[in-house]
């Protein structure tokens, strides 16, 4: 009906990225009566970083008994840092069997470096339930804290030389090897940095500054590499092993 095409309507504008066009026909859907348009416009501006109006939209479809937005209520929450909310909606979906609340739940954990048994259990499910990129990495990460290393390495064999996930997921790609700089797989980072597929992806320049990161790290392996580093990524790269000392303090 009328009201359908209205909500087919926004989703179009948003995923051309015309997002005045898409809240005003979200709205005007929600107007008509339709549910699934409030998620949907919480996540439209969840997306464009308006929090209080993503919250605000989320918590009325919620109201309406709209489960996805249980679990989108749960990322606003994680994004915000708001561990202890994002974990009480993410557990209400987790209790439904879905799998990207799993998923997001045990990346939350990670990242608090909080409950690893849990983590483990719930990346594993999530990966079970929904094997995709985001799944395996968040298995992989898990895996790396537990120190359960090979199987780790042999989850995420599958995506991290693929060009569209590599693309795609960097930042959280880079969080990965920086959590192996940290637990010091040296070797498996040489081999992956200097094997043909990372040429092919042009994995040193696209990670520049953590790859100068590794080398100053590993120096005593290589002792001219780090010196190839120019003058305009230090203070990246200082940075980078701040992180890295940090990290080390975390995972102790």
């Amino acid at each position: 009906g009328q009201v359908e095409a209205l909500n087919d309507l926004a989703n179009l504008y948003r995923t051309q990225g015309r997002s005045d066009l898409a809240e005003k026909y979200f709205l005007q859907a929600i107007e008509k009566g339709n549910i699934n348009a409030i998620n949907k416009l919480g996540y439209l501006y969840l997306s464009q970083g308006k929090y209080e109006e993503a919250e605000e939209y989320f918590l009325r479809a919620v109201q309406s008994g709209d489960l996805k937005a249980i679990s989108n209520l749960g990322y606003l929450y994680h994004e915000l840092g708001d561990y202890a909310r994002a974990e009480t909606y993410y557990l209400k979906c987790v209790e439904q069997g879905d799998p990207i609340a799993m998923n997001n739940l045990a990346y939350l954990y990670y990242e608090s470096r909080q409950k690893k048994a849990e983590a483990l259990d719930l990346a594993a499910k999530a990966f079970l339930v929904k094997d995709e990129p985001a799944t395996r990495l968040t298995y992989a990460k898990v895996l790396a804290w537990d120190d359960q290393f090979e199987e780790s390495f042999r989850f995420a064999g599958e995506i991290i030389y693929d060009e569209q996930f590599v693309t795609r997921y960097l930042s959280y790609f880079q969080d990965y090897l920086l959590l192996l700089i940290a637990k010091k797989q040296f070797d498996f980072l040489e081999q992956y940095f200097h094997s043909d597929q990372a040429k092919t992806l042009q994995l040193k320049e696209r990670l520049k500054p953590l790859y100068y990161a590794l080398m100053h790290i590993t120096k005593d392996r290589h002792p001219q590499e780090h010196l190839r580093m120019g003058e305009e990524l230090q203070e990246t790269v200082k940075e980078i092993l701040g992180r890295l000392e940090r990290m080390e303090k975390e995972l102790d």
